[in-house]
């Protein structure tokens, strides 16, 4: 995590243990059914027999077959199988006792609906709406009898806790989980809780509990799939940890385990979390081959999602082995596939970490572009992500009118009782989802605001590039005449003068020494010549081994004149040293002293003519004039 996002937790832990205690306090006042954890005989049916079948058909079959065989139902039981035919689109015949609801009866099904949207929200990529209703049903679990409906909901907020950085609600989350797992002996519904709990310890940098709790996990793993997702949950917090040896002999005892299973996706996955540790201690030569076999394999067997994460994964890889032109062409065809199919956050993430290695690689315009596009896609991600304050009030105002309507009609003592305990979670549940809006818009302003920074950044660097010669330094002709339209506009400021210098010899020394040689003289040349010259005056890569020399003149022939001299003195007064040479290096130079009104293109040209005319009277020279009325003086 970085500094940034460091400070931006230390901010939200007084919010974040703020809504931590709201909830636990509201729980515990309005809680009429406190710590609702045992299963029935059809809930623990349906857990065990269900949690290792895949195929939608079977699924579908057992769910109805133990629904025969368990009936009749309570309303609780009615209320989770409601819940089972919406997630899965079947339809449950049951039969339920013909017992009144009660409030708390009917709350089972008032939180079997809003898991229902949740998962139609999901499903249909609407987050901030699916976490509004993952909100509220969390809020609502504590009051309901149905054991199963209590674990989902915890469930899904830890993860949503987890993905939008919400760590402490997420872990006391997890606590609710682990108790109902517990106390209904499920041993693979405890190692999913310590699994989440262990990331969100990591996040955290909690790496120490974070590794007990994935090692209990992993011990209590049912099934080779449970295990070696428990594996990679631990490989993350090693690599997270900077523990990365020891997160590459994990994998490779995945891998080990892969060879057994033939599970592509497992080795893809396992590939993918090598490449970024390769990436991030400089071992190139294996995250080249690594990238190559995982994007084999990805077309080979895997989905068109694995092939574009596969593509993106070696165009990195190339890039940083130089290989410009391969990468660029394998990270636009991923971009392709995302722009056509739905982007995500890890397709922003890897825009960023694209844009950093063009950077780094000098390609400037092209890293602005993907920063810039890395910075719209967090925002329009966030703006789908984020859930609104209205929208999250409304949907727990829409919970009240619930349970309004159910007591009235109760028409009883009862009934008052537990509306007076709903409307005061109401305005807890309110308070608390102001809390976490604002945290949520700490937590994205931060984000955005160092995302920000990188792009002024790269801006920066855009313009540096754009009016630099990259070998020297010095400014280049795309910046002299935007510079001189400026100083044209400068009304204390109406000469200027211009001189262009030629390096004497410089063929010959660059065929002598050879080219690195040359480019040390053109650094050391203008070295000096900044030195030689003051804030106001410019030096200008004019071509080759010429430059031009923009000084500032404040009217004064004499002082014009000393500055020349000063710059000559300067670039002659001692041989360049480059390596083990020690070169004599003269120069030329032809100079006028100019109206900022006259064309310049026509001015440059004779002082162009001025420096000929130096190198043919012998060079080491500079020839020119100080004024129109003046005659040609050689200095």
């Amino acid at each position: 995590m970085h500094n940034l996002e460091n400070f931006t937790v230390r901010c939200l832990k007084p919010l974040v243990w703020l809504t931590v205690f709201l909830v636990s306090f509201s729980a515990a006042a309005q809680n009429p059914n406190p710590a609702a954890r045992d299963y029935t005989g059809l809930e623990i049916a349906l857990e065990n027999q269900l949690k290792n079948i895949s195929d939608a058909e079977q699924y579908a079959a057992k769910i109805q077959s133990l629904t025969q065989e368990y009936a009749p139902h309570s309303l609780r039981e009615k209320a989770y199988l409601d819940y089972l035919a919406c997630v899965n689109n079947i339809e449950i015949k049951s039969a339920s006792y013909s017992s009144k609801a009660t409030i708390v009866e009917q709350k089972n099904f008032t939180l079997a609906d809003y898991l229902c949207e949740q998962d139609k929200f999901s499903k249909a990529g609407e987050s901030g709406k699916a976490f509004d209703r993952v909100l509220v049903a969390y809020l609502m679990q504590s009051e309901v009898s149905s054991a199963p409906l209590r674990y989902l909901s915890a469930f899904l907020y830890a993860n949503e806790s987890l993905r939008k950085g919400r760590l402490a609600q997420g872990i006391e989350a997890t606590r609710i989980m682990l108790a109902i797992a517990r106390e209904n002996h499920f041993q693979h519904l405890q190692s999913s809780t310590y699994s989440i709990r262990a990331l969100l310890q990591a996040d955290l940098k909690d790496f120490e509990s974070a590794l007990k709790n994935i090692d209990r996990a992993i011990e209590l793993a049912e099934t080779n799939y449970d295990r070696s997702n428990r594996l990679l949950d631990k490989g993350y917090i090693l690599s997270f940890a900077g523990r990365n040896e020891e997160a590459i002999a994990l994998y490779d005892d995945l891998l080990k385990l892969e060879s057994s299973q033939g599970d592509y996706e497992l080795k893809l996955i396992v590939w993918s979390n090598l490449h970024y540790i390769y990436a991030n201690t400089g071992q190139l030569e294996k995250n080249l081959a690594l990238t190559e076999d995982m994007l084999n394999l990805a077309k080979d067997k895997a989905s068109q999602y694995y092939v574009a994460a596969a593509k993106m994964s070696r165009a990195y890889a190339l890039l940083e082995a130089g290989q410009y032109e391969k990468a660029s062409k394998l990270f636009k065809e991923a971009d392709q596939w995302y722009l056509e199919n739905g982007y995500d956050l890890r397709t922003a993430e890897g825009y960023e970490d694209w844009a950093v290695l063009l950077q780094e690689q000098s390609y400037s315009q092209e890293a602005y572009a993907y920063l810039k596009k890395s910075v719209e896609l967090y925002r329009e991600l966030e703006s789908k992500d984020g859930h609104s304050e209205n929208d999250t009030i409304e949907a727990l105002l829409e919970a009240e009118q619930k349970q309004q309507a159910l007591a009235e009609a109760e028409q009883s003592i009862a009934f008052m009782e537990a509306r007076q305990k709903a409307q005061a979670q109401l305005i807890a549940a309110i308070v608390i989802s102001a809390l976490l809006i604002l945290a949520i818009g700490l937590f994205a302003h931060f984000r955005l605001k160092r995302l920000n920074r990188a792009l002024d950044s790269a801006n920066a660097a855009l313009e540096h590039e754009n009016h630099h010669d990259p070998l020297t330094g010095a400014h280049n002709r795309r910046y002299f005449y935007r510079f001189l339209e400026e100083e044209k506009l400068r009304k204390d400021r109406t000469q200027a003068f211009i001189g262009l210098i030629d390096i004497d010899h410089f063929k010959t020394l660059n065929d002598t020494y050879g080219h690195d040689v040359g480019d040390e003289v053109l650094q050391i040349l203008v070295k000096r010549l900044k030195y030689a010259t003051k804030n106001d005056d410019k030096v200008i890569r004019w071509g080759g081994e010429e430059f031009l020399i923009y000084l500032a003149v404040n009217g004064s022939i004499d002082e014009t004149r000393l500055a020349l001299q000063r710059i000559i003195a300067e670039v002659n007064s001692q041989p360049f040293s480059v390596g083990q040479q020690v070169l004599g290096v003269t120069i030329s130079m032809g100079f006028k002293v100019v109206e900022l009104s006259a064309d310049i293109h026509h001015e440059v040209k004779q002082v162009d003519n001025y420096l000929y005319q130096a190198k043919r009277e012998g060079r080491q020279r500079a020839i020119g004039q100080f004024n129109d009325q003046l005659s040609l003086e050689q200095i």
